[in-house]
């Protein structure tokens, strides 16, 4: 990397419109974003960052931030819910940690390694009085820059799981009248000796007075696991604040990494049925029939399955189905080990008349509950 001579100084004038993209290797789009909302210190400098899925490596001059700057968006937007991405660079030689707004945030926080590339995700509830700010440290070189107003056109919000909390913090969110699945899918460990059942993560909350526990079954001492909270949210009026709350409190040296998916399902809501099914397992494989279709001709489309409590003793975790493509054995249509612990939000499996989850709890002698989840819709005629 070098650093190119010109440094400039700015203190957010904010005299240009605002874009809801900036490209800010492009000095076009940079000198749009400095005069528009950003208020800091910056130089120019080259950066060479990996392209993702190749090992190829991509050379851009990008502003790197030489003090703590920050973005401010005060005006001139639609009123809305908004998700912000920033994509950067870390030029410093350690890690850095960013606290994301989140309509409210006051402790969950993002970690950047040394010389990496991040996309920093942010939410931002657009209305009369409301600013949008969030401080960057020095070292940071800005790449680009988005804001997309959300649930127009089918989009979603889509935070990977990148969030990191040791006990507390805030998301809130807008959501206008209709009907949402709120996905939190999330890792966690527990470096304590203490071990806890129905562990409360925290809550998902409305303005007019809905709650929802999110609860992990088990977490063991001295142990790491993962899984999926799955919340459906129907709002008649209007509008509803939505909060998602982390609330266990830090002190017991259990962490938390999780991700955010808020989807509006009106649509996909009619048709679907829900069933749980939990398992325990200590030491041996357990074959647990999920669904059973009765009726010639009859048939499942699988939409969504999620499983949560898996720890690190469970070997095997899969769900099976039959008269796949007109099998007569199970295959395995998802392993929760290998593809993680909930699937693709794209994911649909059709012409299924029998489903059954197969785990193991490995040799450990202590027993482990998982939990699944899935969704699914019935369909009537032949098999195809």
């Amino acid at each position: 990397m070098s650093d190119l001579v010109v440094e400039q100084i700015h203190y957010f004038p904010a005299n240009a419109k605002i874009k809801y993209y900036y490209k800010l290797t492009e000095k076009e789009d940079l000198d749009a974003f400095v005069n528009s909302i950003f208020q800091g210190n910056y130089e120019l400098q080259q950066i060479t960052y990996s392209i993702s899925g190749t090992s190829t490596g991509k050379v851009v001059t990008a502003p790197k931030l030489t003090s703590n700057s920050q973005i401010i968006i005060d005006d001139e937007v639609q009123e809305g819910l908004y998700l912000v991405r920033i994509k950067v660079y870390n030029t410093n030689s350690g890690s850095v940690t960013i606290e994301p707004y989140l309509n409210g945030n006051n402790a969950l926080r993002y970690s950047i390694s040394a010389s990496s590339e991040f996309v920093i995700y942010d939410i931002f509830t657009k209305e009369k009085g409301n600013v949008y700010h969030i401080q960057l440290p020095s070292g940071l070189a800005l790449i680009e820059f988005s804001l997309t107003r959300v649930f127009e056109e089918g989009n979603r919000i889509n935070i990977p799981q990148i969030l990191n909390t040791n006990g507390n913090g805030t998301i809130t969110l807008r959501l206008r009248k209709g009907t949402y699945a709120i996905k939190i899918p999330y890792t966690y460990n527990n470096s304590s000796s203490s071990s806890y059942t129905n562990f409360e993560f925290g809550t998902v909350s409305t303005s007019l007075g809905a709650s929802v526990p999110l609860v992990v079954s088990s977490i063991g001492a001295s142990s790491s696991g993962s899984g999926t909270f799955l919340v459906y949210l129907k709002i008649t009026g209007d509008y509803e604040d939505v909060t998602i709350s982390v609330t266990y409190g830090s002190g017991l040296g259990i962490s938390f990494t999780f991700g955010l998916e808020v989807e509006e399902i009106n649509e996909f809501i009619q048709s679907t049925n829900f069933v749980t099914q939990s398992i325990t397992l200590s030491g041996s494989e357990v074959t647990q029939s999920i669904l059973n279709v009765q009726g010639s001709g009859t048939h499942l489309r699988l939409k969504y399955a999620s499983v949560s409590g898996l720890t690190s003793s469970v070997t095997q975790c899969q769900l099976q189905a039959t008269n796949l493509n007109r099998s007569s054995t199970y295959t395995t249509v998802w392993d929760f080990l290998a593809g993680g612990t909930s699937t693709p939000a794209s994911w649909s499996i059709d012409q299924v008349n029998a489903v059954q989850l197969i785990a193991n709890g490995g040799t450990s002698t202590t027993s482990v509950t998982i939990t699944l989840i899935l969704l699914y819709e019935v369909l009537a005629g032949e098999l195809s």
